[in-house]
């Protein structure tokens, strides 16, 4: 939410104008889009390993929505990060031993 502050804050406004009747939903909708497709706008990147579950990546792009996040993407996971994830994982099971 704090990197995605400024967008928020232009679609509240852009929220608030609609309640009072300054714009019509599909200018509302149409502000929004803009907003969220901003070349400023966040950008997330969503990578799961095939231990991840169907409902997380539910939960996942309902937080978008939520935090008003235009752009995202579902990519795949690296080797390299597998890697990583391993070996934390790893070091977390000899560490709790």
């Amino acid at each position: 939410l704090e990197k995605n502050a400024k967008q928020i804050e232009l679609i509240n406004f852009q929220r608030k104008r609609l309640e009072s009747k300054q714009i019509t939903e599909e200018e509302y909708k149409k502000e929004v889009g803009k907003i969220k497709s901003d070349v400023n706008a966040l950008m997330v990147l969503i990578k799961s390993d095939d231990k991840a579950k169907f409902k997380n990546l539910i939960d996942i792009l309902d937080e978008m929505q939520i935090c008003n996040v235009g752009k995202y993407a579902i990519v795949d996971i690296a080797p390299a990060e597998k890697e990583l994830i391993a070996s934390l994982e790893t070091g977390m099971q000899g560490g709790a031993q």
